[in-house]
């Protein structure tokens, strides 16, 4: 490799983070070219005085052990940028799921180097991105996808955004509401993207019947894009308003909206009481210690889960219905762990016909 050949590859380093000799003699080494720490010294020279723009500079800062930061500073930025915003960057790449940083990797990469251009330039070393290898997301409970959903996703989302109704050929598995005895095709208005507990979702009705569901984009196995369009503007509020009736995804078990009432032990109640678990959701404090939680909701699948969650740290109060489907489930898997039967599926809340 040439010195204009250096050049060139260590400008593409600094185009995207700020380096330091030591980065940038690893980043050469991963392409075979190894290079000693003098010769960098001299290419990041002529790469100030002969390679930059116009509306470049090489900006050096010096950090612990005297080392020095090199990074490309912009004389055109216009938005103002504070450390503040580079973080918020920051975490909002960290909570990104697993399909978005490996499956949509590169696209990702591409507004990674705009940030990085016109925007990451910023004058104190505490401002500079935290590196990569020092961020850590655990992904738990996230879906896996195959490559084949990156296509299904862009129609997906296409659909949604021209108002495109879809014939769903076939969906296997019961993420949310779509049972197994759902009659096949049926033609589908996609109102909403959604993103729940790891997993993508579309929301809206099914043409026909009008029947409001969410499926889980994973779980379609053969679908296809209509020319036939639909009216969303006065279905799109509806669809939120269900939304906001379920606790999470899952469908209702009825029609109704229950005043929920649990009690939870001191330490698990302070615990979840600063989490966001529904819209309508309260807290108080008991004289006894204890957390009492109320919102208002549907009965489904979603809320039982979670309430078996907190296993033996919470009791529900009301509604008597909650309470006696609750306490069914307590007895079939009592049952399960008396006897050696095979374990078949059954979902006590699946949604009656509207």
């Amino acid at each position: 490799m040439n010195q204009l050949e250096r050049l060139h590859f260590i400008y593409q380093l600094l185009e995207i983070e700020p380096r330091t000799v030591q980065d940038i003699i690893k980043e050469l080494a991963k392409s075979g070219f190894t290079t000693a720490n003098r010769q960098i010294y001299n290419d990041l020279t002529q790469l100030e005085k002969n390679y930059l723009r116009k509306n470049q500079a090489l900006q050096i800062t010096t950090g612990q052990h005297n080392q020095k930061t090199y990074r490309l500073v912009y004389s055109d930025i216009t938005i103002p940028v504070t450390g503040f915003d580079v973080n918020s960057y920051q975490l909002s790449r960290l909570s990104m799921t697993t399909y978005i940083t490996e499956g949509r990797g590169e696209s990702i990469n591409k507004f990674r180097d705009i940030v990085a251009k016109k925007i990451m330039h910023l004058g104190k070393t505490k401002y500079a991105a935290l590196p990569l290898e020092q961020n850590f997301n655990s992904h738990f409970f996230e879906r896996k996808y195959t490559t084949d959903f990156n296509q299904m996703s862009e129609d997906i989302i296409w659909s949604i955004a021209n108002n495109k109704i879809i014939e769903i050929i076939n969906i296997y598995g019961d993420a949310t509401n779509v049972s197994s005895d759902m009659s096949y095709p049926f033609k589908f208005k996609p109102l909403l993207l959604v993103y729940h507990n790891g997993a993508y979702y579309t929301a809206g009705f099914i043409a026909k019947k009008n029947v409001f569901i969410t499926i889980d984009l994973s779980k379609i196995v053969a679908y296809n894009i209509t020319n036939q369009t639909f009216a969303h503007k006065k279905a799109l509020p509806i669809a939120k308003a269900e939304l906001y009736k379920r606790f999470g995804l899952t469908a209702n078990i009825d029609n109704e909206v229950y005043d929920i009432e649990l009690e939870f032990s001191s330490i698990t109640g302070e615990f979840i009481s600063h989490y966001n678990w529904h819209a309508t959701q309260s807290f108080t404090t008991l004289k006894n210690g204890n957390y009492r939680m109320k919102m208002q909701c549907g009965i489904n699948r979603e809320l039982f889960g979670w309430i078996f969650r907190w296993m033996g740290n919470v009791k529900i109060i009301g509604p008597k219905k909650l309470k006696d489907l609750y306490l069914q489930q307590l007895e079939i898997i009592n049952k399960n762990y008396s006897s050696d039967q095979r374990l078949n599926y059954s979902n006590i809340f699946k949604p009656t016909e509207k």
